[in-house]
């Protein structure tokens, strides 16, 4: 059993073993099963899988698997990285073409001591198979037929054997995907001929595996390859768990199968790794969100807590604890920039936080043109100490031949029928949609899944694909008036005026529930009881992505689409009269702002929100689910606002009497976000700028101000004095009384905070700051301040060194820099319609 040595004995024996090739071979002379002899100078010189196999104690044994869907679990130990694992489990299944020759280079040079540069058209016009050529003549050739069988692989040897010929080269190497027996190679190698000097030049999946074990940097630079990883899958997925983040196995590994490694990922791995701070700015669809949810999950298979954020709240909650890697997903989409600024200084609080924990990463993104709007607006974002600049990190430029490789990837991850991937392939014009300037990885997702290009006929595909480039507001247009029905269309209207991102689907239904009668009546349509589980399934995957029990849109696009697609004042009246939570009643009357409707449509849409007020003086903002408190609604700060604008709007009596229940008794209580809000109104009242409202409700919420400020930390409660400071002419007693209470209960907890900061001597340099100024405002004796500083200072100096970074992040190689022609273009396609030709022929 040549190339094979695995031990079977008695105590610790390896079983299953599901590798057919081995069923029916005799005992070796031990009487042992599976006990092989005779190697080869391959396995002398860089051993096997197999051979790994002998010093493996039964306890960390594992059950194998070489054939059969899913990754393959090669029971090879691997090095540490932080994590005990006791075998390495590699699935090339989410690795292109592209990709596994990009692997092979790089492995099989390191273990060869060569260097393979990517070779480009020549002798054998690009097909079936690219190569790679190092010093004296030595070519390199990968096949990535993980999914096909060893009979199409032969086949497709056969129609390369000229080739290789013709390049004459001095040593010939093949790698492969597939896992091959003794005699696979043996017939492999008889059809290659002389050019292959050894079997052993034959490269197999069981010899990837001890390569990648012997350079596990390799294994690590190649993240879609080590992020594939079993071990590395379920440590992303529980970190995820600690955030309550939606991420499914096979929602990772789809997004995995089609990006394309280039030179952001290393350059925003190399800045978030020193600045700890990262925005990822660009324009729509050049793949952002891609980039950061990558470099998140990286940060997850080492170990970190995963935590999506939707909110600065959330993430000033998620500080405490472990080493945390927070991500906020086009987060000024979420911060109001027309509020009060000290809504957009939080953020500033946010950042300099993580900027100064070693713990703590933040990955934010955002469009370009929106970010330097902001900076412009705001004085916080554009405050020159934060140097917001430093932490960005522009993505979307990228070369001809990593736009090129987009659609390459998307195109073999399967699904689009074959007629259209070769017609596609075989048009001229494939050129003028790489070099497009509408080019984006969002369209190229589109227009290769067949759930949305619905029926497209082959000779269509390519104009179809043009046009799509040329008017990119097409594609979710055509498909959202024409391809589903008005069911469909009004569920997609309930998630986009629901509260949060993700949404729960009883909350949705109850949404819908609400919304689709009254549209139907309104517009003369038919409705049934089985139309929200119908339209649910049919924009699953198209429009919306379910996701343990929460839906959420697709892409930020298909949200950006409604909102440009909403702006009729009717259909935001019966939004507004089919409002299920205070959260919806905002979001459509956000909508209808930034629809810039007529002062006298929004006196109507204000008037018909009306009933909404209930809600808002009613619902309760946090909610027990799942053993944690969660978010379930929009702050009562919030609530204030909203319904001060509605009654400045239109004068109805349902806003002053929620505002005055919302101030005497809010369901829940008051919390440290609702301060602002709550500080504001009573200055505008006592100032005489809200004239007509009823008498109490400023007395009210300054008697609720003690709740709020009770939830606050030492940096809230500083810049809420300064507030206080600023207002104290309209400000009675009981709002500084509230402070002062508050700020000897940051005192009191003083131990409490210590342990929540942890090891962070940065956070403890700027609490202590803080107590300090907190303790001259309360005028507190000096012998309670004293008592804190030292308290503090004996923290610092017992600190032990704690880790400045998570110590793995792999520097990944990207695939820029060289040029890429036509003729480069034509040879990389080309494979896609000879690798389907091959297996239609076999």
């Amino acid at each position: 059993m040549r190339g094979w040595h695995v031990q079977g004995a008695r105590k610790g024996r390896l079983l299953p073993l599901r590798w057919p090739w081995l069923a029916g071979r005799t005992r070796a002379r031990s009487g042992h099963p599976l006990r092989a002899s005779k190697r080869t100078s391959a396995t002398r010189r860089r051993g096997t899988a197999c051979e790994r196999l002998e010093h493996i104690p039964r306890q960390d044994c594992r059950r194998l698997s070489l054939d059969g869907p899913g990754p393959r679990l090669y029971s090879v130990p691997s090095r540490r990285t932080g994590y005990e694992e006791p075998f390495l489990s590699v699935n090339f299944r989410n690795l292109s073409p592209l990709d596994f020759e990009a692997l092979a280079r790089d492995l099989i040079g390191r273990a060869e001591s060569l260097r393979f540069d990517a070779f480009g058209p020549g002798p054998d016009g690009g097909a079936d198979g690219r190569h790679a050529k190092a010093e004296g003549k030595t070519i390199l050739q990968a096949k990535h037929y993980i999914g096909s069988t060893f009979a199409n692989l032969r086949a497709a040897l056969r129609r390369e054997r000229t080739k290789i010929d013709a390049l004459k080269p001095d040593r010939y190497l093949l790698a492969t995907s597939q896992s091959l027996s003794p005699p696979n190679k043996d017939a492999l190698a008889e059809i290659l001929g002389p050019a292959l000097q050894d079997v052993a030049d034959i490269f197999t999946a069981d010899d990837f595996v001890g390569l990648l074990r012997d350079h596990p940097d390799v294994h690590r630079a190649h993240t879609k390859l080590w992020l594939s990883d079993t071990a590395v899958l379920e440590r992303v997925l529980h970190a995820a768990s600690f955030g309550f983040a939606d991420l499914s196995r096979s929602e990772i590994e789809d997004k995995l199968k089609v990006y394309v490694q280039n030179d952001s990922f290393p350059a925003a791995q190399q800045q978030l790794d020193a600045r700890r701070v990262l925005i990822i700015a660009g324009a729509p669809g050049v793949g952002k969100t891609t980039l950061a949810e990558k470099l998140a999950w990286t940060y997850a298979g080492d170990g970190w807590e995963l935590h999506p954020i939707d909110s600065v709240d959330s993430g000033l909650k998620a500080l405490p604890g472990g080493r945390k890697v927070l991500l906020f997903d086009d987060f000024l989409g979420e911060i109001e920039l027309d509020a009060p600024p000290n809504k957009d200084s939080k953020l500033t609080k946010l950042i300099r936080a993580v900027a100064k924990n070693p713990d703590r990463r933040f990955i934010l993104t955002t469009r370009s043109y929106v970010l330097e709007a902001a900076r412009q607006r705001s004085e916080h974002l554009s405050d020159p100490a934060l140097d917001l600049v430093r932490y960005v990190l522009d993505v979307g430029v990228y070369t001809r031949r990593v736009w090129a490789h987009i659609l390459y990837n998307h195109l073999n991850a399967g699904g689009l029928p074959s007629p259209l991937i070769e017609a596609l392939v075989s048009d001229t014009r494939l050129p003028m949609i790489i070099d497009h300037p509408n080019y984006s990885p969002r369209i190229i997702a589109w227009m290769t899944d067949p759930l949305q290009l619905g029926e497209v006929a082959a000779a269509a595909y390519v104009d179809t694909f043009l046009a799509l480039l040329q008017n990119p507001g097409r594609m979710w247009r055509t498909a959202y008036r024409t391809r589903i029905g008005p069911h469909c269309r009004h569920l997609l209207i309930a998630v986009y005026f629901s509260f949060g991102r993700n949404v729960a689907i009883p909350v949705l239904r109850r949404g819908f529930a609400a919304l689709h009668p009254k549209l139907c009546a309104k517009y003369g349509l038919s409705h049934g009881p089985q139309d929200f589980e119908a339209a649910l399934k049919i924009l699953e995957g198209g429009f919306l992505t379910i996701t343990n029990g929460r839906v959420t849109f697709l892409n930020p696009s298909v949200r950006d689409f409604l909102k440009g697609e909403l702006e009729d004042p009717a259909l935001l009246g019966a939004c507004a009269e089919a409002s299920t939570s205070a959260a919806w009643a905002a979001e459509v009357w956000n909508q209808a702002r930034g629809a810039k409707l007529a002062p006298d449509e929004l006196t109507s849409l204000a008037s018909q929100l009306a009933p909404a007020a209930q809600l808002l003086a009613t619902r309760r903002t946090l909610v027990l689910s799942n053993g944690a408190i969660q978010e379930a609604d929009i702050s009562i700060g919030a609530r204030l606002e909203l319904l001060v604008a509605w009654w400045t709007q239109c004068n109805r009596p349902e806003f002053t009497a929620a505002l005055q229940a919302l101030a005497e008794a809010p369901p829940g209580g008051f919390r440290d976000v609702d301060a602002d809000a709550m500080l504001d109104l009573i200055v505008q009242i006592r100032a005489g700028d809200l004239e007509g409202l009823p008498q109490g409700i400023d007395d009210a919420l300054e008697a609720g101000l003690a709740q709020a400020f009770a939830y606050m930390n030492a940096d809230e409660l500083c810049r809420v004095a300064e507030s206080l400071a600023e207002s104290s002419g309209y400000l009675g007693p009981a709002a500084q009384d509230a402070l002062t209470d508050a700020i000897r209960g940051e005192f009191a907890n003083l131990d409490e905070v210590m342990k929540d900061i942890g090891g962070d001597e940065d956070a403890l340099e700027d609490h202590r700051a803080a107590l300090c100024e907190l303790g001259r405002i309360a005028k507190l004796p000096d012998l309670t301040v004293d008592r804190a500083m030292r308290a503090i200072d004996e923290r610092i100096s017992n600190l032990e060194d704690y880790p400045t970074s998570h110590g793995g992040t792999p520097a990944a190689r990207g695939l820029q820099g060289e040029p890429f022609s036509n003729d480069d273009l034509r040879s990389l396609f080309a494979s896609l319609t000879d690798d389907a030709r091959a297996s239609s022929e076999d």
